[in-house]
This record gives C-alpha cells, structure tokens and sequence, in this order.
C-alpha cells in the first residue's frame, strides 16, 4: 500500500466518486437488511422487553454498538471541527479510544455472552445467572492459565477481556446458529487479536551506534554496521542487524533506505 501497488482504502477522500460509491453500497445493504427484517418479522404481534429477556439484550446491543460507532464518530470530526473554527490542532489518538472504548467494548461482550442463556419473552435474573455461571467461570479459569503460561502476568483488564471473549466463543458455538455463531466467534477473535496485539507488543525510541545492543522482550539486536550503497538510480544507506534469540542461533537482516533523486 505504501508503495503504491495497492490503493489505500482511505484514498476517497481524495476522489468523491469512491465516496460516492461506497455510500451507495452501504445503502443498499442496510436498506435490503431493514426489508428483509420487516418481512420475516411475524403480523400482529407485539413484541415486548421483558426483564433479562433475549429481546432486551438484542436492543442493549444495538443501542452499544451504536453509542461505539458515536464515540468514534466523534473522536474523528473533533480535531476537524476544531480547526474549522479557529481554535488551534489537536490530535485525538490511542489514549482517548482505549479509553471511552474499553467499558463499551466489555459491556458488548457480556451482551452478547448473556443473550446465548437468555430466553424468548420470559426470563428471570436467577435463571439466567444459573445458567452462566459455569461456563463463565471456567472462561475466567482458562483465561488466566492461558495469561500465566504465555506471558507470565496477570492484568486485570486483559483477563477480563480475554475471558469474555472466550466466552462469547464458547457459548456462541453450543446456543447460537450457524450464522449467528460465525459472526460472534469472529467478533470475539478479533478482539482477542487486537488485546494480544497491544500486550505482546513494544515500541522502543533509542539511538545506536555500530556494535551497540538492544534489548526488546527475549531478543537481541545488535547493530553491525552501516555502510552506503548506490545503485543506477538511487543512492541509500544500508543497515546490517544482527537478531539473537535467547539460546538459538543468530541471523543477520539487512535494511535499505533509498533516496531517488528527481530533475527540479
């Protein structure tokens, strides 16, 4: 994408006529789902909200996904919105998602594992906590043993996350249809990708000379040496690591920067 090769998603911004386009496919999708919904949906009957019924957690689910999709909405157009009125650049970034995210994205999740024990019309609070309990606790359990055995930690905010996630899976496979196990399980994965993502990942700002070392989890990078290179229509630099693994053997990677010179 960087190179130019693909087209970036983002790039109708600068071409309405993409814009155009996908606003027109998304139309048409949410206006085939509503007729589709209106059709399936049976004749004179009213359905009501009962107490912890699975039409409860339906409506909850749309009403979190939609103060989600605000909130990023928002985190989105405020910088704009600022600098379109005169009053300075601000830049809205990780912290301000993880942090309004986090709690809707949990609450989300417990929805959606409670909506696979709930039933139709008439459900109690002590039923459906009698009918979760098991399976959430032993998500927890294996939530933890897979924390400590991958990791050797035990965040609070990772292990709820992680176990609810595994949770929705569960549950989705053995309560819900195909469909609609499919597209649970894929919701939870991807948030199991994101959380192990951000954990396991480390970002170090350092300034090296040749011969000098870094340390960055169980690896080791050694800066071997630099040199510059020049070939029929550019000119760079080339940088040589060489990447230990703790007791396993090392390899070398060469990186290039390149500078193609252009006729002002």
């Amino acid at each position: 994408m960087r190179s130019g090769v693909v087209i970036s998603v983002h790039s109708f911004a600068s071409d309405p006529s993409r814009g155009v386009f996908l606003l027109l496919m998304i139309s048409i999708l949410v206006a085939a789902s509503l007729v589709i919904f209106c059709y399936k949906t049976p004749k004179n009957r009213l359905i009501g909200l009962g107490n912890f019924t699975r039409e409860l957690f339906l409506v909850l689910n749309a009403i979190l996904l939609s103060v989600a999709l605000l909130t990023i909405l928002l985190g989105t157009l405020y910088p704009m919105i600022i600098a379109a009125l005169n009053l300075g650049a601000i830049s809205v970034g990780a912290p301000y998602f993880n942090l309004v995210m986090l709690p809707i994205l949990i609450a989300i999740l417990l929805t959606m594992g409670l909506a696979a024990f709930a039933h139709w019309q008439h459900q109690t609070l002590v039923q459906l906590i009698r009918d979760s309990y098991k399976t959430f606790a032993a998500s927890f359990i294996a939530a933890a043993a897979l924390l400590l055995l991958t990791t050797q930690q035990l965040p609070l905010l990772t292990l709820i996350l992680l176990a609810l996630c595994i949770w929705v899976c569960c549950v989705s496979i053995y309560k819900f249809s195909f469909g609609a196990n499919l597209i649970h399980s894929s919701f939870a994965i991807l948030i199991i990708g994101i959380l192990l993502s951000s954990m396991f990942s480390e970002i170090k700002e350092v300034r090296l000379k040749p011969n000098d070392q870094l340390f960055v989890g169980p690896y080791e990078f050694i800066l071997a040496n630099t040199k510059s290179i020049r070939g029929e229509n550019y000119r760079g630099l080339q940088v040589v690591w060489m990447f230990i693994k703790i007791r396993v053997t090392s390899r070398h990677y060469f990186l290039k920067k390149k500078f193609i010179p252009c006729a002002t």
